[in-house]
């Protein structure tokens, strides 16, 4: 599921000062008008030698990604996160995917990031989100429309969780390519870097990726306890179809295992197992492959804990 970021607000603000800054100057005038049937933006606009300029924003937001994970376990420790991107075909999606950031521990946790052939990857802080994350980006063969990708890894320490996701379209011309724009225009060149993506205009989604060290979860109790979390989240971000109850079944089968883990280990065992069993059951009918990933490593886990 995407959630994508709107710009409406910042945008009109942001034409408040573009007014405020076009009546500077008898000669100066500028405008930015929206194209419901494209999506995108025209701007017009006079520059300071006279020139009348027009250009035209098309928003970052013109891409759909679906990023799916498999999950292995390496001997000693530790465990790969291998992911596909799926830049899925619809209305309004006509920009290929060039940038992927997804939140990733800090430090020696993460052991090695790598990308397919064309695209490079990184681990470093965010200049966007101010975090820690894996970023792959384009050298050649972006994502287009209905493209798919494989080969984006991350190996790491740390256990399994819900993180964010944050990807860009392609940006065919930035506002640093509008001649006047900066220097004559500022508020303008504001306004058409947020349209474009430069300031904002991402997508934000969801993904599976590493976030606990098996260690925080060695007592089962947070074990168990970290698995609902995560179950719960799994079916709020609809990653479980929950129209025959998949959900309400799994989070009984963790109450009882809640239940049975101080004073009876065993049946604790045989209801973790249970969860497991019908997890593995439901894979590819009603709970996807992001929540089966995700819930059967910490299943697995919890389970050789107890």
């Amino acid at each position: 599921m995407v959630r994508q970021q709107s710009v409406q607000g910042i945008i009109l603000s942001l034409l408040f000062l573009v007014s405020l800054t076009c009546c500077r100057s008898a000669s100066a005038q500028e405008g930015v008008v929206y194209n419901p049937g494209s999506g995108t933006y025209t701007v017009e606009y006079v520059d300071d030698a006279g020139v009348a300029r027009t250009a035209e924003l098309v928003p970052p937001n013109h891409v759909d990604p679906t990023f799916l994970v498999e999950i292995e376990e390496v001997p000693g420790g530790g465990f790969v996160y291998s992911y596909t991107m799926h830049n899925m075909q619809g209305a309004g999606v006509d920009q290929a995917i060039e940038q992927i950031e997804m939140d990733c521990p800090a430090g020696s946790d993460v052991l090695e990031v790598t990308a397919p052939e064309s695209w490079s990857a990184r681990h470093l802080t965010s200049g966007h989100s101010n975090s820690i994350v894996c970023r792959f980006r384009a050298r050649a063969d972006r994502i287009p429309p209905g493209g798919v990708l494989d080969g984006f890894r991350v190996e790491a320490r740390s256990l399994p969780g819900v993180v964010r996701l944050a990807v860009w379209g392609n940006l065919a011309d930035g506002p640093e390519s509008f001649p006047g724009i900066h220097d004559a225009r500022p508020a303008l060149a504001e306004l058409a870097a947020e349209i474009q993506g430069v300031l904002g205009g991402w997508l934000e989604a969801q993904v599976v990726g590493p976030v606990v060290p098996p260690e925080d979860l060695a007592n089962p109790i947070d074990g168990v306890v970290y698995l609902s979390a995560n179950l719960g989240d799994v079916c709020t971000l609809e990653w479980i179809d929950n129209s025959t109850g998949v959900c309400n079944s799994l989070e009984v089968k963790l109450e009882q295992v809640e239940a049975s883990i101080v004073n009876d280990r065993p049946a604790a065992r045989n209801q973790l197992q249970s969860f497991l069993s019908e997890l593995d059951a439901q894979r590819g009918q009603h709970v996807t492959e992001n929540a089966y990933w995700l819930l059967q490593v910490l299943g697995e886990h919890v389970l050789s804990t107890i």
